[in-house]
């Protein structure tokens, strides 16, 4: 038998990852508890379920509960240029941490400098996760699963990758969001970006198809980010053509250093600032 509602709402549920990530928005999770049962696993996918519910019935002008994404949907964000300080937060705090890459000298190096401790996957232990979660947490790192920008270091083909650039731009087309998302878990992952950077204007569609795919793409769902808000708006025009970068990708193969999206100086400026930001008096 699983825990009673009161003790449930304390469990720690975080991404694990999955093969069938249908779950919902936010994915397969496990419960960060040693005494964890297949009963509390469904109740907190309940809970999961009843908040991209509720994101749902804050579409805006746009009703999403009906909105069926493909598997690998290409993504398009338009946006306001931001500060290189503020680009700097946002690459920081919507990372993907700890990084796990195959320049592994690189992978230590940003873990290390960011205060993380060795060690991916299940086997590395529940107490490596606690601390780690505990360090990115102090410094306002925010939970997501599809909107990550990887602009620190990638092991995607294309190398770092994200809507956030270093210089400040704001602006993607050239790859998918991820695997089965739901309209409104992502939804729920614009609202959390937004209340963490207010300064955000930007938009987001998602398409009916792949990023390489052959033919037209149609924008299936669209989110507007302004004013440390976010809703989803029906899509008009193509905000702009998704890109099929394959060849150029397989070419950067060859690239010494290829996953590295930063220097090393520049990292550790970026997880200064963003520690003094959040250390600031709110």
């Amino acid at each position: 038998m699983g825990r009673p509602p009161h003790e449930r709402d304390s469990l720690d549920v975080r991404v694990v990852g999955g093969d069938d990530q249908r779950l919902g928005g936010m994915g397969w999770r496990r419960l960060v508890d040693s005494a964890w049962n297949p009963d509390d696993v469904l109740w907190c996918v309940w809970r999961i379920r009843q908040r991209e519910e509720a994101a749902t019935g804050k579409g805006g002008g746009m009703n999403i509960g009906n909105v069926g994404l493909p598997k690998w949907p290409a993504m398009v964000v338009v946006g306001e240029n931001v500060t290189k300080e503020q680009a700097a937060e946002i690459i920081i705090r919507t990372g993907c941490w700890p990084l796990s890459l195959n320049d592994k000298q690189w992978e230590t190096l940003c873990n290390e400098v960011i205060g993380l401790a060795d060690g991916h996957g299940i086997e590395c232990g529940e107490s490596v996760w606690d601390k780690n979660d505990a360090i990115l947490k102090s410094i306002g790192v925010l939970e997501l699963e599809y909107l990550h920008n990887n602009q620190v270091g990638s092991c995607w083909i294309g190398g770092p990758h994200g809507w956030c650039h270093w210089n400040g731009v704001i602006f993607s087309s050239n790859s998918n969001i991820g695997k089965w998302p739901s309209a409104g878990g992502v939804l729920l992952e614009w609202q959390t970006i937004a209340e963490a950077f207010p300064f955000l204007s930007l938009r987001c569609q998602l398409m009916d198809r792949e990023a390489g795919e052959d033919g037209p793409h149609h924008p299936l769902v669209e989110y507007a980010v302004s004013g440390g808000n976010a809703e989803a708006v029906e899509p008009k025009a193509v905000l702009a053509p998704p890109v099929d970068d394959v060849l150029s990708n397989i070419h950067g193969l060859l690239s010494p250093g290829r996953e590295r999206g930063c220097t090393e100086d520049v990292l550790r400026w970026a997880i200064n600032l963003v520690k003094a930001v959040e250390d600031a008096p709110k």
